[in-house]
Order: C-alpha cells, then sequence, then structure tokens
C-alpha cells in the first residue's frame, strides 16, 4: 500500500454534541537538526488558536526566523532556569485556511512560519558546526 518511508499519524476524532471543542497534542524529536529547519503555522483549515513551541537546549547555537508573520501571531521567548534551554512559545490566533491556486507563489513567500538555523552543538566531544557561516 505505501510505496514511500512516509509515514501518517491517524486518528478519529469524536465530538458529542455541536459546539464541542476537542485537543490534540503532538511532539516530534528530530535527531539530526539539518533536517529540522521550517515549521508552517497555516494549515488547510481555518485555526481558531493554535501553539508551537521551540525548545532549544543550552548546548546548541541556533536562530529561529520569523517570516510572514501578521498581528495574529505572539512569540514569547523565555530560558529555562533549570536546564538553560531557550523556549520559543508561539501562539497563533484566527489564522486563515491555506489555499491553493493556480501561479500562486510557493507556500514561505505566503504563509506565516520559521526556519530554525542550527549553527553548532557545544558537545562533550567537542563543538560540531552545523550551518555556522549562514
Amino acid at each position: 500500500m505505501f510505496y514511500s518511508d512516509m509515514k501518517v499519524c491517524y486518528f478519529d476524532l469524536y465530538f458529542d454534541r455541536q459546539g464541542s471543542t476537542g485537543e490534540v497534542r503532538f511532539e516530534k524529536t528530530y535527531k539530526d537538526p539539518r533536517y529540522f529547519t521550517t515549521i508552517y503555522f497555516s494549515e488547510p483549515q481555518f485555526v481558531k488558536e493554535k501553539k508551537v513551541t521551540i525548545s532549544i537546549p543550552a548546548w546548541m547555537n541556533a536562530d529561529v526566523v520569523s517570516y510572514n508573520f501578521g498581528n495574529n501571531i505572539v512569540c514569547d521567548m523565555a530560558v529555562d532556569p533549570k536546564t538553560g534551554s531557550r523556549i520559543c512559545t508561539y501562539t497563533i490566533t484566527d489564522e486563515p485556511a491555506m489555499k491553493e491556486e493556480n501561479n500562486m507563489r510557493g507556500r514561505s513567500f505566503i504563509y506565516p512560519h520559521v526556519k530554525v538555523v542550527a549553527k553548532s552543538a557545544n558537545l562533550k566531544s567537542g563543538k560540531e558546526t552545523f550551518f555556522e557561516t549562514l
């Protein structure tokens, strides 16, 4: 049935009456920061509220760059006093559904997203450089 290594997450979300709400949480861990680059905030359907949290460990030198942000996206930056990790929490409210039209520009030109640029890591074995000069 599947012809690639694509992974699919599927679940049913039942509502017992009209006006009910549901909450879904996902957590994903990347072991190689070169593959963790872009997080899009828009969805194919209207988003009433969405929170995206990025935790950057103290030993990681990384930048989080925002693109196409409107007034409906708020960014809170904090440092975890126990671990020294930088915590970036984005709250997105009332985000319109994504559209797809013929000859439209790519989604990176239109929709709000952040790009995580991992520059280097200070490991026990020494410094490992990823994208230091970008």
